[in-house]
């Protein structure tokens, strides 16, 4: 039975307010959070391990460079601001939060160009990490419990009118 925290909001592609990235502020991202680690680079840029000063919180901060953004404007920039707009809406145990989206135009210690920063919750490792340390040899119970809060996230975003196409252990 699904608790009343999980079930989703009323969200649907209409009915999410279109986040524009002129919209965002421009930030130090210094000024509130610490750089901690390099987590990994992909196709859209960097990811850093962060920690907020004011309360200690860690995060993840997706920094993707403007350069890209503008060199592939408006297939990139259609899709970033959409998936911020869609972030910032939705309210599950099984997505993880978007906590903050801006812009830092000074050189930080580790960012030296223009970024859009996307900052969400840090995922403490990921199903492959968990597959890797346990051999593979998962009770079956947790495989299920797993499974499930998988096909719940899905099902949310589905139920929204959300397509997601980088599913990954």
């Amino acid at each position: 039975m699904e608790k009343k925290e999980d079930r989703p909001s009323a969200i649907l592609k209409t009915e999410v307010e279109m986040i524009t990235l002129e919209s965002l502020e421009t930030k130090n991202l210094e000024d509130n959070y610490w750089i901690r680690q390099k987590l990994s680079q992909g196709g859209f840029g960097l990811v850093y391990k962060i920690m907020r000063k004011s309360d200690k919180r860690v995060f993840a901060a997706k920094c993707i460079p403007m350069s890209d953004i503008n060199a592939n404007e408006k297939l990139l920039k259609t899709y970033v601001q959409r998936e911020i707009s869609f972030l910032m809406g939705l309210k599950t145990n099984y997505i993880m939060k978007l906590e903050d989206a801006c812009f830092i135009s000074t050189a930080t210690s580790a960012v030296h160009e223009d970024h859009l920063v996307i900052v969400s919750e840090l995922a403490q490792g990921s199903l492959d990490d968990y597959l890797k340390k346990n051999e593979g040899l998962i009770p079956e119970e947790k495989i299920m419990k797993i499974f499930v809060q998988v096909l719940l996230g899905v099902n949310f975003l589905h139920r929204n009118k959300i397509d997601h196409r980088d599913l990954k252990p």
